[in-house]
């Protein structure tokens, strides 16, 4: 499991009448609370502007790319009659990449509220829960994803309505990996199967 901090504090340093250097970076200090009290990084300003990191961000120290902001999100695996539902994206950075449907999970609500929540949005799809979380941690290049992932089913036959995606396909877990996936989604398939048979297991009692 990933370690979390919260930003307590950034200090930019004080360059007096002269100002910045020409040339010169600004290095930023970043203080938050660790186990056994404070822990301070100097950062380039440039990246807590770019991976919108500020006072109270929750935040990774990743050993790849340094410090990340902590986006949380939930998202559905659903599945209908041994199949599994997965989504095309169709807007933003990663337009056409598949991907279990989900989203953000908003202040003050549960993981288990926001795929819920996103669901009804995304494809007007009411899901029932069965099973999870599983929680899937991964680091892109500016942020670090935290995902909560559920086993869920359609409350209603296999019908969505495509309100955010371009495309959706129904496929056995073992024709997942043929599609162009998310990365962190595509880190979760490689062990899908496994955990979608402990989730049954543990289903039958």
């Amino acid at each position: 499991m990933e370690e979390y901090y919260r930003v307590e504090r950034i200090d930019e340093p004080d360059y007096g009448c002269e100002g910045l250097p020409d040339g010169e970076e600004m290095i930023c200090e970043v203080t938050f609370r660790a186990d056994g009290g404070e822990k301070v990084i100097r950062v380039p300003d440039r990246v807590l502007t770019d991976r919108k990191i500020g006072r109270d961000s929750l935040v990774v120290i990743s050993p790849e790319y340094g410090l990340l902001r902590v986006v949380r999100v939930a998202a559905a695996v659903i599945e209908h009659n041994g199949r599994i539902l997965a989504a095309r994206r169709g807007y933003g950075k990663w337009k056409d990449y598949w991907e279990f449907p989900g989203g953000k999970i908003e202040p003050g609500e549960s993981p288990e509220e926001a795929v819920v929540r996103e669901l009804l949005e995304e494809m007007a799809a009411h899901i029932v829960i069965e099973a999870g979380p599983h929680r899937l941690e991964y680091d892109y290049p500016d942020s670090h994803l935290s995902m909560d992932c559920f086993l869920c089913r359609l409350d209603g036959g296999e019908h969505v309505q495509l309100l955010e995606h371009e495309d959706a396909v129904w496929l056995p877990a073992e024709r997942l990996p043929d599609l162009n996936w998310l990365p962190a989604d595509r880190s979760f398939i490689a062990g899908l199967g496994t955990w979608l048979d402990e989730q049954r297991a543990k289903q039958k009692g």
